[in-house]
């Protein structure tokens, strides 16, 4: 910590903040970190419809209407729907891991962040522990683990969002992109 201090680089900076670093001249990598949380949700939305449109037929099919999204990782297809979540969860994580690194902040309030992240992980889980369709075609939860894992996702995602939006907030570079300075 002494070392960096005498550098120039105090609690709460950013290696961006410091021109000295080898991370200023990265830029490229935070640019691609930064679409990864833009891509993200593009390519999953896509990929969700386009599975929903291909394998409805309102009979026999999923229904979007009286189905959830999860419910496309059961069935022969599922596998598709699986590497969405996974690919999705990973492009957060990497959007996490440039919010990290772009954002001024003390530790409190790093927690944007790590939260960011766990919402990531948990989407790399649903790829990993899919639901899976018995003979007659009901679908069903073999471990419980999908279930409850979307449970804690989905009551979290406000949290994580409010949380991120505080930690925007404290950063002048980007107080005004936050939720508190919209409402204002």
């Amino acid at each position: 910590m002494e070392n960096t201090v005498r550098q120039g680089i105090h609690d709460g900076d950013t290696p961006l903040d410091n021109p000295s670093t080898p991370v200023r001249q990265l830029g490229a990598v935070f640019s691609v970190l930064a679409a990864a949380g833009i891509v993200g949700p593009i390519l999953f939305t896509v990929g969700f419809v386009a599975q929903g449109f291909l394998r409805s037929d309102l009979r026999n099919g999923y229904n979007p209407i009286a189905q959830q999204i999860s419910d496309l990782t059961a069935g022969p297809d599922g596998w598709v729907q699986q590497v969405n979540f996974v690919v999705f969860g990973l492009l957060l994580i990497a959007f996490a891991i440039g919010l990290t690194l772009g954002i001024r902040t003390t530790w409190p309030w790093r927690i944007g962040s790590v939260l960011v992240t766990w919402n990531g992980i948990e989407l790399v889980i649903a790829g990993l522990f899919p639901l899976r369709e018995d003979a007659a075609g009901h679908i069903f939860d073999p471990l419980g683990v999908h279930g409850v894992n979307g449970t804690v996702f989905f009551l979290c995602i406000g949290v994580v969002l409010g949380v991120l939006s505080r930690h925007l907030d404290r950063d002048e570079r980007w107080r005004d992109r936050s939720a508190q300075r919209l409402l204002d």
